[in-house]
């Protein structure tokens, strides 16, 4: 039961930080309320890395006691250096909608994974 409780709280917190994300990566677009003219917006995308950072390490070490499976232990990672990519690099508005596509289809991923198709 202690299992289930913190592989589901592991993957709560995934799917928070990447929400989070999708918000500040759209922090960058005009039409949207939430515009922040300022690069500040970008800060955030620091903490969303260190936290995801952190749940791989966590991660890890559950896939070590074969708790979740590899692809749940990376997914985390390649958010995490994923969002330091786009942090690193020059804005615009390709660079933008391609994080929004990219974390959509992690979030997506991650609910997949989740909850399988039965056949």
């Amino acid at each position: 039961m202690k299992r289930n409780r913190t592989v589901t709280f592991i993957n709560s917190l995934i799917v928070s930080m990447l929400i989070l994300n999708l918000f500040i990566f759209t922090s960058r677009m005009r039409f949207l309320p939430w515009f922040i003219e300022d690069g500040w917006g970008y800060a955030g995308l620091l903490l969303t890395s260190i936290v995801l950072l952190i749940i791989f390490f966590k991660s890890y070490q559950l896939h070590k006691n074969g708790e979740i499976t590899t692809l749940q232990e990376f997914i985390p990672l390649v958010s995490a250096i994923f969002s330091f990519f786009i942090m690193l690099m020059p804005l615009n508005d390709f660079n933008t909608i391609f994080a929004l596509i990219v974390n959509v289809s992690i979030i997506c991923l991650l609910f997949l994974i989740k909850n399988p198709i039965k056949n």
